[in-house]
């Protein structure tokens, strides 16, 4: 029995089958038919890892391919790429490419950045211009930089040879050892400082001291002066009673001894007339004994108000002797325990002088030390400077500037560096893989 086969239906299915591979290949590779292309052209000097169908991205997104690279006719040291970008891709006239390297495996990509929105849009088919990136500028200049680092280590260690070590490890131990010294300068100027500052106090203590005894002491001059006046007016009153009433109490007394005895030696001469004149002369006698007796009597009183002013006189001897005797008392012991304390503090001050002047001594021989060993230090470093003069200029003319453009660039290489570590963080599939999308052209 023969089969016969319906090549119809065979055919639509082979027809189907092919459709539904194409298909499934097409959205494998993800290919969009209606999308629209726009196409420029990029100059750079080295193109060093892109090859074609290399990444395209506009500040970091994927918008189409490196389509072909070739020499540039114009200059021939430049090589020419065109790009395959979407057509809604904003790239106008301040539109920068720069090249740059995808992971670690040395892969480029082109990177498009730059563009404010009021810029003009530039056409399809013109050039990009192009830049160069931080990391192909440290790349490029690495060897450069890498020369002028080792330069400016082998002027350093000219610098810094045996010698000039040496120099600055005895400019450091005589920089110590003046420290030390001044702190040892310092200890004894503050001994010093308390030594003075007890001599001080006890200086003024004494000036109270001494203030209370003038005090005392002029207390007891205004007494002993008070008593001296006294003493002085009785004496006053005493010369002039002698002065003025002993005289006349001293006639009075005289006469009347020459009255007695010249009527004892009329009476004696008269006796053979006394006895016809008894009542004669015994009334003249009783009168001239009244006279006598008043004459006694006045002396009497004269002595006695001599004898009062000699109590008075006695009294104020007695008063003058106790405040002789008390300004006696004053001088041999308020005085003899002044004079000590005075000895005593002129003592330890001048103690406290010779101390003083001993530790200004010995702090004028450390000063003077330490100003030696400043001038030492002086003198080393002028040396070590004079010495050096040149390889010093040359650093500073030349290893410096270096060494600061060297800070800058590594700066730079750290920048970088750290955005391609976040790049690789944010995608780290596609940094290793890529994604070279096939071409595919409607």
């Amino acid at each position: 029995m023969e089969t016969r086969a319906n090549y119809l239906l065979i055919g639509i299915f082979t027809l189907a089958a092919m459709l539904g591979t194409l298909g499934l290949f097409l959205w494998f590779a993800k290919v969009e038919i209606d999308r629209q292309y726009a196409y420029y052209d990029i100059l750079f000097e080295n193109v060093s890892g892109l090859g074609a169908a290399g990444d395209v991205r506009y500040n970091g997104l994927p918008v189409g391919q490196v389509v072909d690279l070739r020499f540039d006719e114009a200059d021939s040291s430049r090589v020419r790429i065109r790009i395959e970008v979407r057509a809604d891709t904003p790239v106008n006239t301040e539109t920068v490419a720069q090249l740059q390297a995808q992971g670690v495996t040395g892969v480029s990509f082109v990177a498009l950045s730059g563009g404010s929105p009021d810029a003009q849009r530039l056409p399809d088919g013109a050039v990009i211009p192009s830049e160069r990136s931080a990391l192909q500028s440290v790349f490029e200049g690495a060897p450069v930089l890498l020369e002028k680092a080792v330069s400016l280590l082998e002027d350093i260690n000219t610098v810094f040879d045996d010698a000039n070590r040496e120099a600055i490890a005895t400019i450091l131990s005589n920089t110590a050892s003046a420290s030390e010294r001044l702190d040892t300068t310092l200890t004894n100027l503050e001994t010093l400082s308390d030594d003075l500052g007890a001599a001080a106090r006890e200086v003024a203590e004494f000036t109270d001291r001494l203030d209370s005894l003038a005090d005392t002491a002029e207390t007891t001059l205004e007494t002993g002066h008070a008593t001296l006046e006294t003493a002085r007016a009785t004496f006053e009153g005493a010369n002039r009673f002698i002065a003025e009433d002993l005289p006349g109490l001293t006639a009075d007394l005289r006469e009347a001894n020459a009255t007695v005895t010249r009527v004892l030696g009329q009476a004696g001469e008269d006796l053979s007339q006394a006895v016809a004149t008894f009542d004669d002369v015994a009334e003249t006698t009783r009168t001239m004994l009244v006279s006598a007796e008043a004459a006694f009597t006045d002396a009497i009183e004269t002595l006695d108000r001599i004898d009062a002013a000699m109590v008075s006189a006695e009294d104020t001897l007695g008063t003058a002797r106790q405040t002789f005797a008390s300004a006696n008392d004053v001088l041999e012991n308020d005085i003899d325990a002044m004079i000590t304390d005075l000895r005593g503090a002129v003592t330890s001050f001048t103690g406290t002088l010779d101390r003083a002047s001993d530790d200004i001594g010995s702090i004028a021989e450390e000063a003077r030390a330490a100003s030696a060993a400043a001038a030492s230090f002086l003198e080393t470093l002028d040396t070590l400077v004079t010495e050096n003069r040149r390889q010093v200029s040359d650093f500073l003319a030349l290893g410096l500037p270096q060494f600061l453009r060297l800070t800058e660039e590594a700066r730079a290489l750290v920048i970088n560096l750290e955005r391609l570590a976040n790049r690789v963080e944010r995608d780290p599939g596609r940094f290793l893989l890529g994604t070279n999308t096939p071409e595919f052209r409607r």
